[in-house]
């Protein structure tokens, strides 16, 4: 099953340094043959829709790629996210 991205995400631009995001097992059920099967999904309050893959690091690639400004693929609007700055130091 390809990717579940939904459309019209919102996630932040400048000084993005910190993201919440909840990462979880689920299982779902396939349209076509109706089978139960585990999929990764990637939750974030400000997605319209959770982003849904085979593995957890195809489900967190995929949030990550949501999060490039020149994605075309996985365009979405990025000012209305919160985020929170903290120093490195």
């Amino acid at each position: 099953m390809g990717s579940n991205l939904p459309t019209n995400h919102a996630m932040p631009t400048a000084d993005l340094t910190e993201v919440d995001f909840t990462l979880r097992e689920v299982l779902v059920r396939d349209r076509i043959d109706d089978e139960e099967r585990t999929m990764w999904q990637v939750e974030n309050e400000n997605m319209e829709g959770a982003i849904r893959e085979d593995s957890p690091s195809e489900a967190l690639e995929m949030f990550a790629a949501c999060l490039e400004t020149d994605n075309e693929k996985a365009k979405i609007d990025l000012e209305d996210l919160e985020t929170e700055s903290e120093p490195l130091a």
